[in-house]
């Protein structure tokens, strides 16, 4: 099959993973909060960067590399960490890791996420990150970050944005929970679409590494003032590189 042929453009590839996607998991990759204002705030941004021409240069070969927190990469962009990647689409983490380290940027591993953070550092190497929510146990945050410098993650980003469980009004009208609630729309929503429902069900039930942050919440579990990092950081229980992560 030739790629470029069957999707010449990137909007191509979306559309077509849009109608793999059953409607649950669909609105938790594409949606956001409330209208999806932010969403749109941020795809206008993106539009409204412009890349400069150098006429009468050599452009054969751009140069686009990058140096960021001490390291070399061949673009000045990574892989942002979503959650229940692999309920996306099976090994969805490990497919990403790969092709971060393959291409040399970096590639950062949600706290819930559908592979191990031992298993994603032992493919991406140097090139992985992990991102951190904060759960409100102290005990979870140093044995996820015990785990981490074990392995030999150097980086560490600390998630601000989420001070409160959230409302995404998209998963509640589509039916999703965490950890996952079947009734018969979600099913027929599978049965609807069998590539993904084959595919990703022995997945359903991996949400996510720490069982509780799952059934409780997420949000529930995190630190109330997310914007002042745990004392546990602060205290220096991470020797790595430490930086914030939200969106606009």
């Amino acid at each position: 099959m030739n790629i470029d042929q069957k999707y010449p453009s990137v909007a191509e590839m979306e559309a077509a993973a849009y109608r793999r996607l059953p409607p649950f998991m669909r609105d938790y990759l594409f949606g956001a909060l409330g209208g999806n204002v932010s969403r749109q705030k941020n795809r206008d941004d993106l539009n409204a960067v412009e890349l400069m021409p150098r006429y009468l240069s050599d452009g054969t070969a751009p140069d686009i590399r990058a140096t960021l927190f001490g390291r070399a990469y061949d673009a000045p962009f990574g892989v942002a960490p979503v959650g229940l990647s692999g309920l996306i689409w099976p090994r969805a983490e490990r497919i990403l890791a790969a092709a971060a380290k393959r291409h040399n940027i970096p590639y950062a591993l949600s706290t819930v996420a559908t592979a191990s953070l031992e298993d994603i550092r032992a493919i991406a190497g140097e090139h992985a990150w992990y991102q951190l929510y904060t759960p409100k146990q102290p005990e979870v945050v140093k044995h996820l970050l015990g785990r981490c410098e074990a392995v030999g993650y150097d980086t560490l980003l600390l998630t601000v944005d989420v001070p409160y469980e959230t409302r995404r009004e998209q998963d509640i009208r589509s039916g999703l929970t965490v950890p996952p609630a079947f009734n018969a729309r979600t099913v027929w929503q599978m049965v609807t679409h069998p590539e993904w429902a084959f595919a990703c069900w022995p997945r359903v039930f991996q949400v996510c590494q720490y069982q509780a942050v799952a059934r409780d919440g997420l949000a529930r579990k995190t630190s109330p003032s997310p914007s002042r990092p745990p004392p546990s950081l602060c205290v220096g229980a991470w020797a790595g590189i430490f930086c914030r992560s939200a969106l606009p």
